[in-house]
């Protein structure tokens, strides 16, 4: 279409399934649950710390 305009069709996917975090990661999860806790919210929603 002119202008750029993107035009498409979307469908829900299903929710991906909650997995617990291996052994091995879970300093990362840790670091990136400090990190999202730090970082100032920019919008309502853009970073939930509650994961």
């Amino acid at each position: 279409m002119k202008f750029g305009l993107w035009v498409a069709d979307a469908t829900l996917l299903t929710p991906n399934k909650t997995v617990p975090t291996p052994d091995d990661l879970r300093h990362t999860t840790t670091a990136l649950r400090q990190v999202m806790r730090k970082v100032p919210q920019r919008r309502h929603g853009a970073l939930n710390p509650n994961f």
